[in-house]
């Protein structure tokens, strides 16, 4: 009788990409990789998540027909973008678990990242 494998979980496709964009941008493993190594790698594999995912939308939005807007607004405080992009595709606890098996805290990756800085925080008015 044979076996059925279980599917790859999110938190196990993710694992392994984060291993070989480590591998291909570095050649090194989880465990030989600097903190720093680590954010760059992270990062990669989280723009590519979300190049994918605009591609999906903009594919969509064609496909129907749908108008595109464009704004530009110089007025924020863009931050650090790792942590929010985490967050907002839902990964945040995916992330932190698997770095956890190599022993990497992610709250020591973020502060690699640095802050944009990038506009006057909506302050302009005054």
């Amino acid at each position: 009788m044979a076996k059925s494998i279980p599917a790859p979980t999110q938190k196990d496709i993710l694992k392994q990409e984060f291993i070989n964009t480590l591998h291909a941008n570095f050649n090194i493993s989880p465990d030989e990789a600097s903190d720093l190594q680590i954010y760059k790698a992270l990062s990669a594999v989280i723009v590519d998540m979300l190049k994918k995912k605009r591609q999906r939308f903009i594919n969509k939005a064609h496909s129907m027909g749908k108008k595109q807007v464009y704004y530009l607004s110089m007025e924020f405080l863009m931050g650090r973008s790792l942590k929010t992009s985490l967050y907002n595709l839902g990964i945040q606890d995916d992330v932190r678990e698997f770095l956890k098996e190599f022993d990497v805290n992610i709250d020591k990756i973020y502060e690699y990242e640095p802050d944009a800085g990038l506009g006057n925080g909506g302050l302009g008015r005054l």
